[in-house]
């Protein structure tokens, strides 16, 4: 899991604001990273609409695939 986010990344939240893998409890999309490095999400399950929100403070990290 890496640490540095990338469009189309999956983002990985706990909620509780810990930082283990165990305590993941929600996965997002990376839709864009900001010139200030803050990340725009889409997320489901978020008011029963897709979402575009970061939440910096819980992400756990980000996956990758090839």
């Amino acid at each position: 899991m890496g640490h540095r986010a990338q469009g189309r990344a999956l983002v990985f939240y706990d909620w509780s604001g810990g930082k283990s893998r165990s305590g993941i409890d929600h996965v997002g999309i990376v839709e864009k990273v900001n010139a200030n490095g803050t990340i725009v999400t889409i997320e489901g399950n978020h008011g029963n609409k897709v979402a575009r929100v970061p939440r910096s403070s819980s992400i756990v990290g980000y996956g990758y695939w090839a």
